[in-house]
């Protein structure tokens, strides 16, 4: 049970992150124009 939710709070954390870094792409391609 506890490898289970660990595997559930990794997928969640990668999805932030991609979440995250695509945003922070965009922001900088945003302030580069």
């Amino acid at each position: 049970m506890m490898q289970r939710e660990n595997i559930i709070l990794l997928k969640t954390t990668l999805t932030v992150y991609n979440h995250l870094r695509r945003n922070t792409s965009l922001i900088f391609s945003e302030s580069k124009v």
